[in-house]
């Protein structure tokens, strides 16, 4: 025969029993789960790479850009972006939180820093009445030919010079994707608060 108490202290363990079931439920619930990570490249040449990252149940994130140490972000709402100063491949991380619980996921993207010609300004023309073309440089290679580019180094205190305010180096000239690119910078060099490059064919 069941008695009163009896039938009360059973009730309690079923009442207890049905709680750390629904305890251990909402544990295993609570994490965040199906996590993905969508990156947008800019195509301007910048470097730049925007990131999206969305997860379930996920209140804040943390981002690595695989730049190196000291280069994480934190996030709250999934969004994220950097700029890369180099060409390459990078694997970037991103690790979803709620409360202790984690998850993470890594991603491969590669990021190709290629300088924007503007194409803006005079173009010589390739041909005109009384032209004889003699010899012409496309510039598909990555240097200049030595054989018919000489680099004038220097302030032209030479002789070559007219009170040049730049240092001319070669390092301020690159060649690439058919261009032949002269980049005037302001930094000291040689005594001069500028360089530029000065060629000769």
């Amino acid at each position: 025969m069941t008695t009163p108490t009896t039938f009360k202290n059973l009730m309690l363990m079923l009442t207890l029993l049905v709680l750390n079931m629904s305890c251990k439920k909402a544990a295993i619930a609570a994490q965040p789960t199906n996590l993905q990570l969508v990156a947008t490249i800019s195509d301007d040449g910048s470097g730049r790479v925007d990131f999206v990252a969305i997860a379930n149940n996920a209140d804040r994130y943390l981002f690595s850009f695989g730049q190196g140490a000291n280069e994480s972000i934190r996030s709250t709402d999934g969004k994220a972006s950097t700029v890369y100063t180099e060409s390459g491949t990078y694997t970037v991380k991103v690790i979803a939180y709620l409360s202790d619980k984690s998850t993470e996921i890594t991603k491969q993207i590669t990021v190709n820093r290629n300088e924007v010609i503007d194409n803006t300004g005079f173009i010589s023309p390739e041909s005109y009445p009384g032209m004889t073309l003699v010899w012409q440089d496309e510039f598909n290679g990555t240097e200049l030919d030595s054989k018919f580019w000489n680099f004038e180094e220097g302030n032209g205190n030479e002789g070559w010079g007219n009170q040049e305010l730049q240092y001319y180096r070669k390092e301020n000239t690159k060649v690439g994707s058919g261009y032949l690119t002269i980049t005037a910078k302001k930094e000291s060099f040689g005594g001069k608060e500028y360089t530029s490059s000065r060629l000769t064919t």
